[in-house]
């Protein structure tokens, strides 16, 4: 997240059940999620992934088009819903971490 927030990159993440599932709490313990340019929960929002209005909604709250957008998910159904709205997507394979990360620092030319 820094490499690609150093390169100029907005950084955003797109869950379906953060707050519901961890609580209020837990969320404003995770300092991480203080870097990020901006957090979309399904779970506050009513809509979940991936359904292309969650997405949608993300790319407005980042203020760039869906094309310059990188989404990165476990879930083929989510990266589909992703690409439904135009996005870039990569199929992070949970089996091989090394190499999602190593696609993901390529794509946004961090290699």
């Amino acid at each position: 997240m820094s490499d690609a927030k150093t390169a100029g990159y907005k950084v955003a993440v797109l869950t379906n059940d953060m707050k519901a599932f961890h609580g209020q709490a837990w969320v404003d313990r995770m300092t991480i999620l203080r870097d990020l340019d901006t957090l979309v929960d399904g779970s506050v929002e009513h809509v979940l992934k991936p359904h292309p209005e969650i997405y949608e909604l993300l790319v407005q709250r980042l203020g760039v088009p869906a094309e310059y957008c990188l989404f990165v998910d476990d879930q083929p159904a989510n990266v589909a819903g992703a690409q439904s709205v135009g996005m870039q997507t990569i199929w992070f394979d949970v089996l091989d971490p090394e190499n999602s990360y190593g696609q993901v620092r390529e794509t946004l030319g961090l290699s």
